[in-house]
């Protein structure tokens, strides 16, 4: 028959009364269960707030069924089904792949037609003055007796 080994409850921090002694296997695996318990939590936090984020910073137009906010109570409120829900039907899944609209933020100057075109017309311009100057120099003879 084997023997358990025993340690006073005090050690362990049950309320017990001070001669009670819990077995060592209880205790490791109590001690097991609350880094369990940490590491889940930790978890849970983590994807809770990943999901909170996303949806906070998803564009208006990225997100289905409800508006942002209520996806954000839902992500909080019903942590793990929350999140599951918002991934799954909240937010889609593919993103615009169409040009910017004109009102919607910076536009790559080579994608900017109107900058395009006033490149082009300051090129015309540098090009009429260097012609003008050109024509001006032959038509000018040049100084004698200098």
């Amino acid at each position: 028959m084997k023997t358990l080994r025993m340690i006073p409850s005090s050690v362990v921090g049950l309320s017990a009364p001070s001669h009670a002694q819990v077995p060592v296997r209880a205790v490791n695996y109590a001690c097991a269960m609350s880094r369990f318990l940490v590491a889940a939590i930790v978890l849970l936090t983590a994807i809770t707030l990943y999901g909170v984020f996303d949806c906070l910073t998803r564009d208006r137009q990225h997100i289905r069924i409800m508006p942002k906010w209520a996806w954000a109570l839902v992500i909080l409120l019903v942590p793990i089904v929350g999140v599951l829900l918002w991934y799954l039907f909240g937010r889609s899944s593919f993103e615009s792949r169409e040009r910017p609209a004109a009102g919607r933020g910076p536009v790559a100057p080579d994608d900017d037609p109107e900058f395009l075109r006033k490149l082009a017309d300051d090129l015309a311009a540098d090009r009429r003055r260097d012609r003008r100057q050109r024509e001006q120099s032959e038509e000018e003879p040049p100084e004698a007796g200098a």
